[in-house]
């Protein structure tokens, strides 16, 4: 084999382990071109983090996916959360909705053992956001957050790192609904 077929093979192969490697990244980078960094969901502009993909779920909500950077990474735990509204609010009392999501997280949240804190509120008015979080240990561990927003109609309910979890409150704090809806 001449020379030149040797390092146009070598060329190749380093070039498709490249991409094998660093495929998250990539499909991350690519889905940020293709949807740019807001996304439209329901009458809600939502904020998509870069190095996370959002997309629309079976049943009335708006995954967020966060990839390792690398492939090797793939078999770890990643982060996710979801956005979406509410069933029947508009027949509900919003302290009703408040005082059941509150009951809830507390009675699923206790047994598992991590620390369970708030509720914490962000904001007012219509920015208003609350949310509840439980996780068991130091920054990279695992753990759970619920958010209410939009007048409590909407819940964003996060699981994953708790590195990611500024990540997940800056997102339920920056969407915003738009006046149409």
């Amino acid at each position: 084999m001449s020379n030149r077929k040797k390092h146009v093979i070598l060329f190749s192969t380093a070039v498709l382990l490249s991409f094998m490697v660093a495929s998250p990244t990539i499909y991350a980078i690519s889905w940020h071109l293709r949807h740019g960094n807001v996304i439209s969901f329901r009458g809600a502009e939502v904020r998509v983090p870069f190095g996370w993909i959002a997309e629309e779920g079976e049943v009335r909500s708006l995954n967020f996916i966060k990839f390792p950077a690398l492939i090797v990474g793939l078999n770890h735990t990643t982060s996710g959360f979801e956005l979406g509204k509410l069933p029947d609010t508009a027949s509900r009392d919003q302290e009703e909705i408040y005082k059941s999501w509150v009951t809830m997280n507390w009675a699923s949240w206790n047994p598992i053992g991590g620390v369970v804190q708030g509720p914490l509120t962000f904001g007012t008015g219509e920015k208003e956001v609350v949310c509840m979080t439980t996780f068991s240990g130091p920054a990279g561990s695992g753990g759970m957050a619920s958010c209410l927003l939009f007048h409590r109609t909407w819940m964003a309910q996060f699981v994953g790192s708790k590195r990611d979890l500024d990540t997940f409150f800056g997102v339920a704090r920056g969407a915003t609904m738009n006046s149409r809806h």
